[in-house]
């Protein structure tokens, strides 16, 4: 199967020209051949295999990326719908854009359009990861599908199937025990952010507790004494500017029917009925 690399790329470094030739690296595959590999492409996965961060207002390239995607597997026949991560940032992010694979829960960062044939190749049909582009990060401890950068500010989800009200939830008890506890704000603030949120993936919320969670992650973020109640609060601030929806959704529909959400659902309204029988 030929391959085509940019004029004067070698393969140094990598399969896409190491890390500073793959930007410009001009790398599609002459027509791909053979069946989608099971282990990012399970027959029984109901989910799109491959997707791409959708910021609004992105200017790192993220549109043109899947464009290229959904073009390369037209061109080659492939069976593979390019869809769209849950993506709450500024659109200036310095590591995207990012396409995920979720059948397998990673990320691949810095990708470009010139990419996108040997992404397919390489990924989707071979069954390789491609180190070169795979997104690794000694900060990054929390779970596989979500991406989280506290100093870009920007919140990831790998595909559409995750709730970020279970999500916002999640991050909150991941620093319910680091706190210091010295002020208030922060003492205080992340126990009853977890106390609104389990209210609203509860089902019994109402429109005020979102302007409740407004006001406290403000709190958090101007009177604490140090940037750790507002690297707490961050998450669901970023959420809540971007998926407001799906919290009114929580209050209104009683959930968000997302498979993510109901399992957290039913955990957490078992843990409020709890509370309730203590207090």
């Amino acid at each position: 199967m030929a391959l085509k690399f940019g004029k004067g790329n070698s393969n140094k470094g990598g399969l896409l020209g190491g890390r500073f030739a793959r930007k410009k690296a001009d790398y599609h595959p002459y027509g791909i051949a053979g069946k989608l590999s099971e282990e990012f492409c399970p027959p029984d996965f109901d989910r799109p295999y491959i997707t791409v961060c959708s910021g609004a207002g992105c200017n790192r390239g993220c549109v043109e990326v899947k464009e290229a995607l959904v073009k390369a597997t037209r061109k080659n026949s492939l069976d593979v719908e390019v869809g769209l991560m849950k993506t709450a940032c500024s659109g200036n992010c310095k590591e995207g854009p990012f396409v995920g694979f979720p059948g397998k829960k990673i990320f691949y960062s810095g990708v470009t359009p010139d990419m996108a044939g040997g992404i397919l190749l390489e990924t989707l049909v071979r069954g390789r990861v491609i180190f070169d582009l795979l997104h690794v990060s000694p900060y990054r401890s929390f779970r596989s599908d979500v991406l989280l950068d506290r100093e870009q500010e920007y919140l990831i989800a790998i595909d559409d199937s995750i709730c970020m009200v279970c999500l916002c939830d999640y991050f909150l008890r991941w620093d319910e025990g680091v706190s210091c506890g010295k002020c208030v704000p922060c003492r205080q603030g992340n126990m009853r952010l977890r106390k609104v949120l389990n209210r609203i993936m509860a089902g019994e919320g109402d429109r005020g507790d979102i302007e409740e969670l407004k006001a406290i992650c403000d709190a958090m973020r101007l009177a604490a004494y140090c940037d750790f109640a507002g690297s707490t609060s961050m998450p669901l601030l970023l959420a809540l500017r971007h998926f407001e929806s799906e919290f009114v959704d929580h209050i209104e529909k009683k959930g968000c029917g997302k498979s993510t959400c109901q399992d957290n659902e039913a955990t957490e309204s078992g843990s409020s009925g709890e509370e309730k029988e203590a207090a």
